[in-house]
């Protein structure tokens, strides 16, 4: 099963705080959190936690420009969305997690899956 968490990407373009939380089904699973790269630029670490067994990919999360070919949900045939389909054939679960970055032409993206 495939899922999105756009929640701090809508809390950005809504004016609201970030969440401390990535939510799926209810559950926390994940932490996010801040990291300034420098004085005002910066991004999110997305940081499982152990309880709900989920883990980060690391390899396979990355970020995508302004482009709108890049985006995830976007385009059927980009790249990024073809690894995370392909990801969804090897994992019982999956979870995208989209953040905002401080590049106004970027967001990041997380891939967390459930450990079995």
């Amino acid at each position: 099963m495939l899922s999105y968490n756009d929640d701090a990407i809508d809390a950005a373009n809504e004016g609201r705080h970030t969440p401390k939380w990535v939510l799926h089904n209810g559950e926390r699973i994940a932490k996010l959190r801040y990291v300034h790269t420098d004085a005002w630029r910066g991004h999110y670490d997305v940081v499982p936690t152990k309880r709900a067994g989920y883990k980060l990919l690391e390899e396979d999360c990355g970020w995508v420009t302004g482009d709108w070919d890049d985006a995830p949900e976007e385009n059927k045939s980009s790249n990024v969305k073809a690894k995370i389909e392909e990801l969804e054939e090897r994992f019982k679960e999956v979870v995208v997690v989209l953040t905002p970055t401080s590049n106004v032409f970027s967001t990041s993206y997380d891939v967390l899956v459930k450990e079995d």
